[in-house]
């Protein structure tokens, strides 16, 4: 009876181990995940998406629109020639001429970096070229200024 005894105690013992181990798993899992999602919430405050094959990712215009209410981002007008622009624009760089003007670029290669044109055709080459040249968080707008003003966006032309 003894020996039935401390065999329970040593099982029940073990066990309970077990799922405290368990649960400290969980937890220490949970607080990584919580704290990658800060990390990454911190690099890029509003803009999210998965990277493309090509190293950079495409977000809608209400991604967009959305994160103007936090703007932690370089936006950056490459259609040629000019056809209007989304409010809050920061540098105008012909898609085709990404390279010759580096100096219009963030010197922080971490720092994000949006891209739009009138479709997305040349915002997505000027996109490949930033993840070319070292940029590490760099968004193209998908369907550009046309997608932009159908969701009612204000977009300014000057003439």
């Amino acid at each position: 009876m003894k020996k039935i005894t401390i065999t329970l105690f040593v099982f029940v013992f073990l066990l309970s181990l077990f799922f405290l181990t368990k649960e400290d798993n969980q937890s220490e899992k949970s607080a990584l995940m919580q704290s990658d999602k800060i990390e990454k919430k911190d690099q890029s405050l509003t803009l999210q998406g998965e990277k493309n094959r090509y190293g950079y990712t495409d977000i809608s215009s209400d991604v967009l629109a959305s994160a103007f209410k936090n703007k932690d981002f370089t936006l950056i007008n490459v259609h040629i020639p000019y056809e209007g622009e989304i409010p809050n624009t920061d540098e105008f760089v012909p898609y085709n001429e990404i390279v010759k003007n580096k100096n219009l670029l963030p010197k922080d290669k971490n720092k994000p970096i949006v891209v739009y044109c009138r479709s997305g055709a040349m915002s997505a080459k000027a996109a490949r070229e930033l993840v070319l040249l070292g940029y590490k968080n760099v968004y193209n707008l998908k369907k550009g200024m046309i997608e932009w003003q159908s969701k009612g966006y204000n977009l300014i032309v000057k003439n």
